[in-house]
């Protein structure tokens, strides 16, 4: 890849470090994530290997929905990993342990 940048008025840059990524799993991880998304996450909407950008906690995520399970991985911009991870711990406290938004 960089001998064909090369070869153009093109730059090459990593950005591999630029996103925080979390994995939500479990029978209530959609009802968690449907607390600061505006995406429908029905699996018959947002199925399975399915992935988008949208705002999660007023965050610009990058949500995909694992294959074959209720597990999703969330990615934001690295500076707001502790914003997403105090969110998510808040979050959780507003739903029971019978899985009902309480």
């Amino acid at each position: 890849l960089e001998r064909a940048v090369a070869a153009t008025q093109s730059s090459l840059v990593d950005v591999s470090d630029l996103w925080f990524g979390v994995t939500v799993e479990g029978n209530r991880s959609r009802d968690l994530l449907a607390q600061g998304c505006a995406l429908d996450l029905d699996p018959r909407v947002f199925a399975p290997g399915a992935s988008a950008v949208t705002q999660l906690a007023r965050l610009r995520s990058l949500i995909h929905h694992v294959a074959g399970s209720p597990v999703y991985h969330v990615h934001v911009e690295r500076s707001y990993a502790g914003y997403l991870w105090a969110w998510l711990i808040d979050a959780m406290t507003g739903i029971d342990h019978e899985g009902e938004a309480g």
